[in-house]
């Protein structure tokens, strides 16, 4: 099902150049519509650094959290207030009366640890790590 979440006209300009304040650093912005008619927009750079806006917002349906660049987001809202929102893998829509529109393909949320990483089984990188005997044909073919 498909919903939605429209900026307010008077509040737009000013998502968007946070949005804009965000270029040239790691992250994605994640996108959370709160149940009482609003967003909450969290950068994380990834390097602990944490950024969170709440604005005000016409909610509608139940939109899902979804993670985006902070450029294209800003792009979209430019184009116009409101976003279409599938899911969290499916593009984020940003349409106009007029047929302009803009999609923004989401990014992968972070999530908890692969099952993989929770087993006993050797980690890729503990495969990639020198081993003894590596060093010693290295150092013979040298």
């Amino acid at each position: 099902m498909v919903a939605s979440a429209t900026v307010s006209e008077s509040r737009r300009s000013a998502v968007v150049s946070w949005l804009r304040s965000l270029r040239g650093r790691d992250g994605s912005v994640i996108l959370q519509c709160k149940k009482r008619g609003g967003i909450r927009l969290t950068h994380d750079s990834g390097a602990g650094a944490k950024a969170t806006i709440e604005v005000p917002a016409e909610i509608t349906g139940a939109p899902e959290t979804v993670a985006l660049d902070p450029a294209y987001l800003a792009d979209a809202l430019e184009i116009a207030p409101t976003l279409w929102i599938t899911d969290s893998s499916s593009p984020v829509v940003a349409r106009r009366a007029d047929g302009i529109f803009c999609l923004v393909m989401p990014r992968r949320l972070p999530g908890p640890p692969s099952a993989a990483a929770e087993t006993d089984e050797p980690s890729e990188d503990a495969e990639s790590e020198a081993r003894p005997e590596d060093e010693a044909k290295a150092q013979a073919a040298a």
